[in-house]
């Protein structure tokens, strides 16, 4: 597991709401980017994929998509923040993301939320989203406001 205390782990939606200016959350995504002290603030590979695939999305870019190109310069902008970083995937995550997930009814939307709060646990960090349905994981949260 990741050593430091200090570490961040956004969720799709922080990272869409940070990078688009339009967006009706970006001020309070913003607030918090501009005043975190954390040493480092993660990506992995679904949280990398959601966001470059909701920029090129027309409905969620409200009829202005960018293209496949501009959305890796977007991400790129991000990366290239010293403190962003992309976590590991730590063995544990499989275990986790079985506990998470271990409901008896079906839960399409259950598996993106799983994954992320595991992601989150075993890299020691907090997940930072605007879905107040991650307080059901035990796993250190922050919960931004509009």
């Amino acid at each position: 597991m990741s050593k430091s205390t200090t570490s961040c782990f956004p969720d799709i939606n922080v990272w869409l709401a940070l990078v688009v200016e339009r967006h009706v959350c970006n001020a309070a995504a913003s607030r918090w980017w501009n005043g975190n002290k954390a040493e480092t603030i993660g990506f992995c590979r679904f949280t990398q994929l959601g966001l470059l695939r909701h920029l090129t999305n027309a409905a969620t870019m409200k009829g202005n998509p960018l293209t496949s190109r501009q959305a890796w310069e977007v991400f790129k902008t991000l990366a290239n923040d010293e403190r962003v970083s992309f976590f590991p995937e730590w063995p544990g995550l499989d275990t986790l993301l079985e506990t998470y997930s271990d409901i008896d009814r079906p839960a399409t939307n259950l598996w993106g939320d799983a994954y992320l709060a595991a992601y989150a646990a075993v890299n020691d960090a907090t997940l930072v989203s605007f879905d107040k349905g991650f307080a059901k994981f035990p796993v250190k949260t922050l919960i931004l406001r509009q």
